[in-house]
């Protein structure tokens, strides 16, 4: 059987959601993490605030705000191309 657009991108579709479900499940809302962003020498601890919903191309990156000061930063928990993290909360 040949496959067609249509079906590849159905397939995506599902994989692309339960990929993100899956980080819902491991990453809940609420949970604390530290992660080490690019450009700083130490970690942040940060408050998971936000996942992607709809279709995204990055389903890896969630939204968290930093405990310490309040702000809010994008981070990638992609395991290989992301933001090194740990749950500490």
């Amino acid at each position: 059987m040949e496959m067609t657009i249509e079906q590849l991108s159905k397939d995506y579709e599902k994989a692309d959601k339960a990929l993100k479900e899956g980080i819902k499940k491991i990453l809940p809302l609420g949970t604390k993490i530290r992660v080490q962003m690019r450009h700083n020498a130490r970690p942040i601890e940060a408050e998971i605030i936000w996942h992607p919903e709809s279709w995204s191309n990055e389903p890896h990156r969630i939204t968290v705000r930093n405990l310490k000061t309040g702000k809010k930063r994008r981070v990638s928990v992609h395991p290989k191309y992301g933001h090194p993290y740990e749950v500490i909360g």
